[in-house]
């Protein structure tokens, strides 16, 4: 049983002078639009983003796991068939909890889930060089390397998410007249 929308809602109040805050965005638009950028201020972002994105990490692994271990167990799937739904199941679920609630992205979902599974191919990858070259280069325990290597998965997967995958878009060059 998954943990109810509210547990993905923000936290208490934080101590923040909104009104200094809105008043340099205000500054900040103003500067880019004597220099001919456009911009759209789209809200603010406080808290704790790394936290938000383990706790998603959290919920889309037992995700995952739930629905792999449901293939197999309820519908006699196989391991790798399992595996690959799971995953596919877990990685939506993780798409759709930090574009909403981790990073508040407003810009086109496609683009930025294609930006997304592109991320998770990188950060996998590099899961799968540090985990292979702990076991093999330096004789690593293969369980103690699987989880050393999943610090610079989730590393290169928050960067890539908030600075890629969700980037904001919030302001466009105005076009030469």
């Amino acid at each position: 049983v998954l943990p109810p929308m509210s547990f993905l809602d923000r936290p208490g109040e934080q101590k923040i002078d909104r009104k200094a805050v809105e008043a340099r965005g205000r500054m900040l638009h103003e500067s880019l639009a004597s220099h001919g950028v456009e911009t759209t201020l789209v809200g603010m972002t406080v808290g704790p983003q790394l936290l938000r994105f383990l706790a998603v990490g959290v919920v889309n692994t037992a995700v995952g796991l739930g629905t792999i271990f449901a293939l197999k167990a309820l519908a006699g799937w196989g391991d790798i068939s399992a595996n690959v739904a799971g995953y596919a199941v877990g990685l939506i679920t993780s798409f759709v909890l930090n574009r909403r609630w981790t990073f508040h992205h407003q810009g086109a979902w496609a683009g930025a889930l294609l930006r997304f599974v592109a991320v998770f191919g990188v950060a996998y990858t590099a899961n799968l060089l540090v985990l292979l070259h702990l076991r093999d280069a330096w004789g690593v325990n293969a369980y103690l390397a699987h989880a050393l290597a999943t610090v610079p998965y989730t590393l290169l997967f928050f960067a890539g998410s908030r600075w890629f995958a969700f980037r904001e878009r919030s302001f466009q060059p105005r076009s030469a007249p």
